[in-house]
């Protein structure tokens, strides 16, 4: 398929700028006047009038994080839990599959507390009673937060008298305890 836009600015980052640029299946075949792009274009060619838009290279992106996407891969798969009893079944069933030793860290990725039947963050004590004899990390499915169990604080030297850290926190409960969950910075040093 042969798409040839003109009628705009495009942009090239080359010292000329060309009146027309044809694509053909995906590719850029010919820069440079209408007329010459014109007679290179077959019958079923899509003209694309930019009506003096401009049309420039790019690269989308759509905030991936690529790398700390693919580093995810091989963790506790917690995407599409609808409930905290659930994360616990998916913990289960991990340890069985992976042969996961006592006492072996276990991180998990991508719950979502909005689409939890809870609407909240697991704490330290519900995921101490579905994952014992485990320090626990589990990462939120944006990546900026996320809930620890008690083994797992123990393990960071996590505690009450910790402070939050500048551009994070902690969570505490009333008694400023710490309950598992940390966010941006706080959760960063915890997942490291």
């Amino acid at each position: 398929m042969q798409q040839l836009f003109y009628n705009g600015d495009i942009l090239t980052l080359e010292d000329s700028q060309p009146e027309a640029i044809l694509v053909e299946d995906g590719i850029i075949v010919y820069c440079g006047s209408l007329q010459a792009a014109k007679e290179k274009t077959a019958p079923n060619c899509d003209e694309i009038n930019l009506h003096g838009h401009c049309l420039m290279p790019s690269f989308i992106d759509p905030h991936s994080h690529i790398t700390q996407f693919s580093n995810t891969l091989g963790l506790l798969d917690l995407n599409h839990i609808t409930s905290i009893a659930e994360i616990g079944q998916q913990i289960e069933q991990y340890i069985d599959e992976n042969k996961i030793e006592p006492g072996e860290m276990i991180f998990g990725f991508g719950y979502d507390h909005n689409f939890l039947k809870e609407h909240r963050h697991p704490t330290a004590k519900e995921l101490d009673a579905i994952c014992q004899g485990h320090p626990l990390l589990i990462a939120h499915k944006s990546g900026h937060m996320g809930v620890m169990n008690t083994k797992a604080m123990e393990q960071m030297h996590l505690d009450k008298n910790t402070p939050d850290p500048a551009g994070g926190k902690y969570g505490r409960d009333e008694n400023g305890n710490l309950t598992g969950y940390a966010e941006e910075s706080a959760f960063i040093k915890a997942g490291n």
